[in-house]
């Protein structure tokens, strides 16, 4: 019998290039790159017209949006949306002046923590394609509910739409990072990073960024966000090279949302490789849980494992915006302040750090590198070797002798973050960059550790088709024809070519791939074409479309009222595996369903099998050839990784042994083997039949 492979799906992040809107004035430069953002002059979080000072501020006492005034604040005018602009309760700040002092007795050291304060995992949120029109809600809503948290979040805008200001421009760039958001290189012009743009994307990108940013606490830019998620091993470290401290490159085909979730450790083992996880739920890892629920196991995730989660996200919207509208998978800001909530009751109760990317990578370079010592009242950083663009911010956990209420901690005079955790115990955070941080007693109470617990992990479900299913009539089997797109709608979702409940879209796999839309003179109307070597990179290709969202998206399709597949192929497949007996320019469809996908890719398998298959004729390069699959046509599977047996899983349910699961239809592809030299091969008019 053959044995057939696994040909595992790389997820086509579809998002096309967005932006957003909002102006606002610049921030004065001096200012260090901690959270806490407390400079001395007309600072963040100083003490005269500041955002989070005591006078006419965002978190002050005075006329404030969480303060203990009532009169409403000129801030919330631009986030009317929020049901609780003026009701947020935001992370208190940290770094403050002592106003009595109280002798604390002797000082020691007791450990750097792990991650601030010593909470148990590090949060980020990221948010691609800045500056273009589809995510014009984000400086509205996203920073406009991240600021009343005050919580640090991390846009990722492109050079060439700030420049155009269709969205967002400049002035809105450098107001953001003025509110202690860090931003990410998202590159130049939003395309494929690839050797040929390399220069251009990266290096002349970064340049420009750093002009906007060199009067800022940023001071320069120092994270890249590949667009598409498409980052093939040579991009990452041409970023690395053109003076990046770390990028948004984690391979996540090996994760899922059970045993295996994409968090990042807490050493500093992958800072050019950061694991992330994607809004929305579709091209999520974690398909068996419903939205947004996925966002909170996600964070859980990284407490259990004391690391550190990563969310990409794009815009954030009100609730009744037109999600057509407004870029890729935009988050209802709803959904996105409760989650802030969340984020702020974890923070209080000392479960979670959210910052930025380059203020965690720096985190863990610092505690890893630096050790720190006391000799009275003066507390010292020793860091060895470590480089300066990797020094930043750590807390030590400091014990006194006697049980005062606060601490008065200053680095180079400024007060440094003072948190209490529990009796003669205060972690204390200043820059290991700064130089010596003098500590003493303090009669006024530091920021405590709130009792309680914080919102439970949620319970994924039996299975993905209980989130997503949708059932269909038989009434239009059209999948795609492929007419009437256009180049960038290729991709797109929903999928215009698709009927009866339908939506999915098209991707391939791997990243080496060439995945489009052919228009070429001389093909009959427009057709999917894919192009591969696999010989060159030692995996399967394949090209996929998907019966709702993207390949992977965890939806079940119920294709019972139809009675198999039929569609066009032509072109050039050569090169096989040594079993294979088809001859060239045969490719192997596999009707991938949820109970054959593994977890990893939207499915509800535990690990990776095998998915009913079923070969085509011979096609040729000239001429099309219809090809025509009943159901009872596709050969049941067989096959069952190395990483099914090591979990104990030997054998297939039995009722995908017995029948296609036609209730839980997940994706069509159209695969062909790593032994492959050349893959040329174009699909067109596919469709359901009856």
């Amino acid at each position: 019998m053959i044995k057939r492979l696994t040909m595992l799906f790389l997820l086509s992040m579809t998002a096309a290039s967005f932006g957003c809107g909002d102006s606002g004035s610049g921030r004065p430069p001096g200012v260090d790159d901690t959270d806490s953002l407390n400079g001395t002059d007309s600072s963040i979080n100083g003490t005269d017209s500041s955002i989070n000072g005591t006078d006419s501020s965002i978190n002050g006492t005075d006329s404030s949006v969480n303060g203990t005034d009532s009169d409403p604040d000129p801030q919330c005018s631009f986030i009317e949306f929020s049901p609780s602009c003026d009701k947020d309760d935001p992370v208190p700040e940290t770094a403050n002046e002592c106003s009595a002092a109280q002798d604390a007795g002797a000082l020691t050291v007791k450990e750097i923590a792990v991650w601030r304060d010593g909470a148990e995992a590090a949060y980020s949120m990221i948010f691609d394609d800045m500056c273009d029109y589809g995510i014009r809600g984000l400086p509205i809503y996203g920073i406009g509910e991240l600021n009343s948290h005050n919580l640090k979040g991390t846009p990722g805008p492109f050079v060439e739409a700030c420049d155009e200001g269709e969205g967002a421009d400049w002035d809105d760039v450098e107001k953001i990072v003025n509110e202690g958001h860090e931003i990410a290189n998202h590159s130049y012009t939003h395309v494929n990073i690839e050797s040929s743009v390399f220069a251009k994307e990266i290096t002349e990108a970064k340049s420009i960024f750093d002009t906007h940013l060199t009067d800022t606490w940023m001071g320069e830019m120092s994270f890249f966000v590949y667009p598409y998620d498409f980052f093939p091993a040579d991009s990452v470290t041409a970023v690395m090279n053109a003076g990046h401290i770390g990028s948004r490159a984690g391979n996540r085909d090996d994760n899922d949302g059970a045993e295996n979730p994409p968090i990042n450790p807490n050493t500093p083992t992958n800072d050019a490789n950061i694991e992330f996880d994607v809004w929305p739920r579709t091209y999520s890892k974690y398909a068996r849980y419903a939205s947004p629920d996925f966002l909170w196991v996600h964070v859980w995730n990284a407490i259990e494992q004391n690391g550190w989660a990563v969310r990409e996200f794009h815009s954030v919207v009100a609730d009744d915006a037109d999600m057509t509208t407004n870029g890729f998978g935009p988050v209802p800001v709803t959904e996105f302040d409760e989650h802030l909530d969340d984020l702020v009751d974890a923070w209080k109760k000392n479960k979670v750090w959210t910052s930025t990317p380059s203020r965690i990578i720096r985190y863990r370079q610092s505690r890893t590198a630096c050790t720190a010592s006391i000799s009275g009242n003066t507390m010292s950083y020793s860091c060895g070797s470590l480089a300066d663009d990797l020094k930043g911010e750590v807390s030590v956990i400091i014990t006194t002798a006697n049980d005062v209420p606060g601490l008065d901690a200053k680095q180079g005079g400024v007060p440094v973050s003072v948190r209490k955790l529990s009796a003669n115990t205060f972690s204390v955070t200043g820059n290991v960059k700064n130089g010596d941080v003098t500590i003493s007693g303090c009669a006024d109470a530091a920021v405590g550790v709130e009792a309680g617990d914080i919102k439970a992990k949620p319970t994924a479900a039996n299975s993905v088709c209980d989130l997503l299913q949708v059932k269909g009539t038989g009434s239009d089997g059209s999948m795609d024809d492929l007419e009437g797109h256009t180049v960038d709608q290729f991709q797109a979702l929903p999928n215009p070519g698709q009927a009866d409940g339908r939506d999915g879209s098209w991707s391939g796999y791997p990243g080496e791939a060439t995945i489009e839309l052919s228009t070429t003179e001389g093909n009959p109307g427009q057709s999917a074409h894919l192009k591969a070597t696999p010989t060159s990179y030692g995996g399967h290709t394949g090209i996929t479309l998907a019966f709702l969202g993207g390949n992977g998206a965890g939806g079940c399709y119920d294709g019972s009222m139809y009675t198999g597949i039929e569609f066009d192929i032509k072109g050039t497949a050569v090169g096989h595996p040594s079993w294979w007996t088809f001859g060239d320019n045969v490719a192997e469809v596999a009707l991938v369903t949820a109970e054959t996908q593994s977890q990893s890719f939207g499915g509800d398998a535990p690990c990776a099998l095998g998915h009913f298959y079923a070969y085509t004729p011979a096609f040729n390069s000239t001429g099309w050839t219809h090809v025509t699959f009943k159901w009872s046509d596709f050969t049941t599977p067989t096959y069952i990784s190395e990483d099914c047996t090591a979990k104990g899983v030997t054998a297939y349910p039995a009722d995908v042994i017995d029948a296609i699961a036609t209730g839980e239809l997940q994706a069509i592809d159209w695969g062909f083997y790593k032994e492959s030299t050349n893959v040329d091969v174009y699909i067109d008019n596919v469709k359901l039949t009856k």
